[in-house]
C-alpha cells in the first residue's frame, strides 16, 4: 500500500500515515515498522498491553480518564509482539479512542483526529454531494477536468 502511493506521488515528505481498527495485525505492524513510511497513527480496539512483566487491558491503563482527558503511557508496550507507544482519550461517549505509534506520542491523538477530516471529505466526494463514483470516470485527464487549478 505505502509502495504504490510512492510510485504515484514520489518522495514528498509523509508525517506518518493515520488507519482505523481494521488494520490489525502482527503482519500488518511488520510491514509499516520495515517500509519506508513506518510512521503512523493506528486505532486501536480495546487490546491487550504488555508492559514486559504483565498483559493488561487498554481499558484498565486509562480507566482513570474523564470526558476529553487524554493520556500517554511513560513507557512503550508491546502489541502484537511490537514495541508500540500508546495513547487515548476518553470520547464524549465514554468509549475510549487509543492509538498506537512509534514516535511523537503526545501529538498521536490530535494527528489522529486529522483522519475526521479526510472521512468526511471522502464520504462527500462518494455519496454526499459529488457522486464522483457515479460518474464512472475512470482516466485521470478527464477527471483532472473537474477540478480547476486556481493556483
Amino acid at each position: 500500500m505505502c509502495n504504490r502511493f510512492l510510485e504515484i506521488f514520489g518522495d514528498r515528505k509523509i508525517d506518518f500515515l493515520s488507519a482505523d481498527r481494521e488494520f490489525v495485525g502482527e503482519d500488518w505492524l511488520d510491514y509499516l515498522l520495515c517500509e519506508p513510511c513506518n510512521r503512523f497513527r493506528i486505532r486501536r480496539k480495546n487490546t491487550l498491553l504488555n508492559d514486559g512483566q504483565k498483559k493488561l487491558r487498554a481499558d484498565i491503563c486509562f480507566q482513570d480518564l474523564q470526558v476529553g482527558q487524554s493520556k500517554v503511557l511513560s513507557k512503550p508496550r508491546k502489541v502484537w509482539n511490537h514495541w508500540l507507544r500508546i495513547a487515548a482519550m476518553r470520547l464524549d461517549d465514554g468509549d475510549l479512542l487509543i492509538v498506537a505509534t512509534t514516535h511523537d506520542p503526545d501529538t498521536a491523538i490530535a494527528d489522529y483526529a486529522k483522519r475526521w477530516a479526510i472521512e468526511t471529505l471522502f464520504g462527500c466526494f462518494k455519496t454526499r454531494g459529488f457522486c464522483l463514483e457515479s460518474t464512472h470516470l475512470q482516466d485521470p485527464e478527464r477527471l483532472s477536468k473537474l477540478y480547476l487549478d486556481r493556483g
